[in-house]
């Protein structure tokens, strides 16, 4: 322990700007394995001085991402999202581009849409018109043997579209054959609907309140049932509307499974070799702790590794109405999958606590492999309080795993670190914060933030261990790095994708994207 203790220390990290610049507007970005070499492109949607829509692809380099593109699409104007999946016999993935009639594909291979637009999917889907200033991401493919898998919304519920069985002899003829179709579910009243899968993710309590959602083709594939605190919204046409699945690999088998919330419970359609069954493999009613809500509560689901033993398990988050303007009383449900239920008769921890706001992050904070519980919360002041004068409180808190008792972290927090501001300075607590990827190299994760001026600043996880103190862990008050760069408060991405084990970070600037490569030194 201690050896790798030293070589961790010895190396230290350092960040290169690449960020890049476009003629246009940008609309959205997104990090996608185009070529299926394992590294990813960034795809970005832009907007035209014009105002066409276009799609520009750039590829992966030592120092972040080429400036010259690889390829650019122009779309068009019956499109209103775009994707990406292997549905052509060819190298790489093909962008799909989806309308209100159905699906198309086009093959980054060949240039302009001359003998190489086809028709993927015919059927009335149910979508909002296009938007001339937006064109967001649809990530509800799912890879198969033999062509991708592309789940759609109809309107009385969800498809999912395979290969035809056998090939149209028409040229124009669809590509794809509808193979099995998922009713809708009624929105459960005491839980908030599914949101963004796009790259609209803001922290709603920690920069100001939630967005708008004004395309509302929105999901939530690959991440949570519902979004933590989100502003909500659904895949909806005129007055109909329904929840957004999401496609997680519950069983622990490898593929992205299909999770249906209802009103009353959870719907779960598993991945096989051959497809997806219309009728659940398993249909899981909400327990009595999430049925007997009171009027005033209200709910939203995680999908979270809680124990790492490589299955999803469910992190729900209990929300209590307070009377104005104060805080209210909040529980964490700490619910283990177990291979065969994700909903247990009872939950196998609950963590209260008492704030306006809270954000929760999972991450490994000890290095010992083990998923933490990294809290974020937002107090108000009481009545009393607001006669002398406003403050507020930011508190961080750090819960580490733990096996033993049936625990699934510990009962007390091994940090809690406060901060107070007065209303000069609460402003400082209106930041998009990530907490998840290590940034300096010292093996543990560390805050990265943008605030609403766009400024981008990391600050380490410190933790100090003595003989009389114990051992003490503390987010940095004064900033590791603060980068002279501009930022998106509302967009924020934190990853590895140059594959140095350090987060490369991604935002939104004036005039194209601020993109910090990191860089390992000894």
């Amino acid at each position: 322990m201690i050896g790798a203790w030293l070589l961790a220390g010895a190396a230290a990290s350092g960040y290169v700007d690449a960020s890049l610049a476009f003629e246009g507007a940008v609309m959205g970005f997104e990090l996608v394995d185009v070529d299926a070499s394992g590294d990813r492109e960034l795809v970005v949607a832009l907007r035209t001085e014009d105002g066409r829509r276009r799609l520009s692809v750039h590829a992966q380099t030592d120092r972040g991402f080429d400036a010259r593109p690889t390829h650019e699409v122009d779309v068009l104007e019956d499109v209103i999202a775009y994707g990406f999946g292997d549905v052509r016999d060819e190298p790489g993935r093909e962008l799909i581009f989806l309308t209100r009639s159905g699906a198309y594909s086009y093959s980054l291979q060949k240039r302009g849409y001359r003998g190489n637009i086809e028709r993927l999917v015919e059927a009335p889907l149910l979508f909002d018109v296009p938007s001339p200033r937006a064109l967001p991401y649809w990530p509800y493919v799912l890879p198969a043997e033999g062509g991708d898998r592309v789940l759609l919304p109809e309107r009385d519920g969800f498809a999912l579209f395979a290969p035809a069985a056998e090939p149209p002899d028409d040229d124009r003829a669809p590509r794809y054959a509808r193979e099995s179709g998922f009713a809708s579910a009624t929105q459960p009243e005491s839980v908030a609907q599914a949101g963004p899968a796009t790259r609209d993710r803001r922290d709603d309590g920690d920069s100001g309140g939630g967005a708008e959602l004004r395309v509302a083709i929105l999901g939530a594939a690959g991440g949570p049932l519902l979004p933590e605190f989100g502003a909500g919204g659904s895949l909806l046409s005129d007055a109909k509307s329904f929840p957004a699945p999401a496609l997680a690999d519950v069983d622990g088998d490898g593929a992205d499974d299909i999770l249906l919330l209802t009103d009353v419970g959870l719907r779960v359609h598993l991945a096989s070799a051959d497809g997806f069954r219309a009728t659940p493999d398993r249909v899981e009613p909400f327990p009595d702790y999430l049925t007997g809500l009171a009027d005033d509560e209200t709910l939203v689901l995680r999908l979270e590794d809680l124990d790492g033993d490589g299955l999803l398990d469910l992190l729900g988050v209990v929300e209590k109405e307070g009377d104005g303007f104060e805080d209210s009383d909040l529980r964490l449900l700490l619910l283990r999958n177990d291979g065969r239920r994700m909903l247990p008769a009872a939950p196998h921890q609950v963590l209260r606590l008492e704030a306006a706001v809270i954000r929760v992050d999972v991450v490994d904070a000890n290095g010992d492999g083990r998923p933490d519980l990294s809290v974020r919360k937002f107090n108000l002041p009481s009545i009393v309080e607001t006669v002398t004068g406003l403050e507020f409180t930011l508190t961080h808190l750090l819960f580490l795993g733990e096996d033993a008792r049936g625990r699934v972290v510990e009962r007390r927090p091994a940090m809690r670190q406060a901060q107070t501001f007065d209303e000069n300075t609460v402003s400082e607590v209106l930041k998009y914060r990530i907490f998840e990827f290590d940034c300096d190299g010292d093996g543990r994760p560390d805050q990265v933030e943008v605030d609403l001026q766009g400024r981008i600043a990391i600050r380490r996880l410190r933790f100090d261990s003595g003989f009389f103190s114990g051992d003490t862990w503390e987010v940095e008050t004064d900033p590791w790095k603060r980068f002279d760069v501009r930022g998106d408060v509302q967009e924020l991405v934190v990853d590895d994708w140059n594959g140095d084990g350090l987060g490369d970070l991604l935002s939104r600037g004036s005039g194209g994207l601020t993109i910090l490569v990191s860089r390992r030194e000894r």
